[in-house]
């Protein structure tokens, strides 16, 4: 297992049972344990599941998008962008409200 630094942490996406660490500068990382276990872990550093497999930091969401039928989706600081579940989206609103960004 890697040592890595939570602010370097893009966003961390599972398909099965491996979870992809995905960190600035390009480094991934994969790791088997579930998800839930990560969004416990880093919860108190800003992270938050957008939904069923994936984990934001939101200290690097560069943009909200708004598509088709008013979904929304977090566009990353690499460039990657994920759907937001629409029962997450009122949490990371609060959030970045929070942080100001």
């Amino acid at each position: 297992m890697h040592c890595l630094n939570v602010r370097d942490i893009i966003y961390i996406h599972c398909e099965s049972y491996l979870c992809t660490f995905v960190l600035q500068g390009g480094s991934r990382y994969s790791h088997s344990k579930s998800l839930n276990i990560y969004a416990k872990l880093l919860q108190p550093h800003h992270f938050i599941q957008i939904s069923r497999n994936t984990l934001i930091n939101v200290e690097h969401v560069s943009a909200i998008k708004s598509g088709n039928n008013n979904r929304k989706s977090a566009l990353m600081s690499n460039g990657d962008e994920f759907p937001i579940a629409f029962r997450r989206w009122k949490e990371l609103k609060n959030t970045i409200k929070l942080l100001h960004i």
